[in-house]
């Protein structure tokens, strides 16, 4: 549920532009990826995660992994890309340390190293052999700097970072480490030409451009920052670890989290997503977060969200292969996804826009959204299979199609499927049903049944 208009409205604006707003969160007890509807937040999985970019028709995501190391003691990242269809790879990235943010590029990906001071641009090589290029380095290269986020602007890369120290690390403890993390050492700094931006601010993240400023999160001091090109720097107090930010028109969604250590008793005692007009230079709306701790806001294209919400469970029959099955169902007679549905169960709700005229033979691509409303769980695996299926004027003619699910449905699940269909030869009138069906059973009620004129032209 959204709880202020204002968050509501600026929800809507993404929609309209078919973006949705994403949101990770990092915890070893509530982490995950989440996405905002009109409805509210929908948490999509609990796995942690930081950074997020997307490009194109990618979506990359960099898997929380502080503190790996590989056999030989070498650090290592997890990146996982995803296409509209679900999890296309995930890469094992050996020597980079505690990845913090990821930009994708064209068919190449920045990722901000952070336990080596490392801003590096890669790109898969012959043999699926990495290929990294440095972009930025310490000379120490054990978090000494704390480079922790990025972001492209007119060509070039910008990024933060806590402070370059030369001794301690930002992750040492004792009283030095930690008297050091409060300085004032904090900037923004252009990677490609080197030269500093912006100084004096607390362990900042999440730099963003807006007209003619820079906006970035003030972490340590709970707030977010406007440094206009020309003029004087403004603060807008968040009353929280500030980290992850999205620009919307004239607004800031900006992410808050209780920050660590002592300051903790002086916040909210909740992860929260606050509205930031950046007119006026005051928060307007606060919406709780089921997050330990905020990392990133994004806006990614609602064909994309699909893919995401899918991740690995791209197929029915490996996922009932792997013991998704067994474990709601231990024993082999007690599986209903193998069995013919009792009659209460041929129930679904289907939504899509279908064309009045189409052009004969022509191959059609449908975006159907269906809520399935039976009792039993189902799936598109085995003699009985359960899917989104098509026919032209007959249910039992050669002129029809199945489209299977990429999951397990139970009652009331919703999915969004491309659902390709070949117009007849013969040019006409004909009927056309679109539903869901099972295989040798029964065809479902809640289809659609319309009218289509096939023309030798479309």
């Amino acid at each position: 549920m959204i709880n202020y208009p204002a968050t509501a409205s600026l929800i809507n604006d993404l929609s309209n532009d078919d973006l949705s707003l994403c949101i990770t969160g990092i915890g070893e007890r509530v982490g995950g990826l989440g996405v905002y509807s009109a409805v509210g937040l929908t948490i999509l999985d609990r796995i942690s995660t930081t950074g997020l970019s997307t490009f194109g028709d990618l979506v990359a995501r960099a898997i929380t992994t502080v503190h790996l190391h590989g056999a030989d003691g070498t650090q290592f990242a997890e990146v996982a890309l995803y296409d509209e269809t679900g999890l296309l790879r995930l890469e094992r990235l050996d020597g980079i340390g505690e990845l913090h943010d990821i930009s994708l590029e064209g068919d190449a990906m920045i990722l901000v190293s952070t336990g080596n001071d490392r801003i590096v641009r890669y790109q898969a090589g012959q043999g699926f052999q990495p290929s990294f290029e440095t972009l930025l380095t310490s000379k120490r290269q054990i978090d000494t700097w704390h480079v922790n986020c990025v972001t492209p602007h007119n060509g070039e890369l910008f990024a933060t970072a806590f402070g370059r120290r030369s001794g301690w690390t930002w992750r040492r403890s004792g009283k030095a480490g930690a008297a050091a993390s409060a300085n004032e050492t904090g900037e923004l700094f252009n990677v490609t030409t080197g030269e500093i931006v912006a100084k004096g601010f607390t362990k900042p993240h999440s730099p963003r451009r807006w007209k003619d400023s820079w906006i970035l999160a003030d972490s340590g001091k709970g707030s977010v920052v406007v440094i206009p090109d020309d003029g004087d720097l403004t603060t807008i107090d968040c009353g929280g670890w500030t980290r992850g930010v999205v620009i919307v028109g004239d607004h800031a969604l900006v992410g808050v989290s209780v920050r660590r250590g002592a300051q903790a008793q002086e916040d909210s005692q909740e992860s929260q997503l606050k509205v930031i007009d950046l007119i006026a230079k005051t928060v307007i709306a606060t919406e709780p977060l089921p997050f330990e701790e905020v990392y990133e806001l994004v806006t990614i294209p609602n064909r994309l969200i699909a893919g995401l919400q899918r991740g690995v469970a791209t197929n029915a029959l490996r996922i009932y292969e792997r013991s998704r099955a067994e474990d709601l169902w231990p024993r082999a007679e007690d599986n209903p996804l193998t069995r013919p549905l009792p009659e209460q169960d041929w129930f679904a709700t289907i939504t899509a826009q279908i064309p009045p005229t189409v052009q004969a033979a022509q191959e059609l691509e449908i975006s159907v959204t269906l809520t399935y409303l039976g009792s039993t769980p189902v799936a598109s695996i085995g003699d009985t299979a359960v899917s989104l299926g098509w026919y032209w004027d007959n249910a039992a003619g050669e002129e029809q199609g199945r489209c299977g699910f990429g999951q397990i449905l139970t009652q009331g699940s919703t999915t969004t499927l491309m659902c390709p269909i070949t117009v007849p030869y013969e040019i006409g009138t004909h009927q056309f049903h679109l539903g869901m069906v099972q295989e040798s059973v029964a065809w479902f009620e809640g289809g659609i049944d319309l009218e289509i004129l096939v023309s030798s032209e479309s």
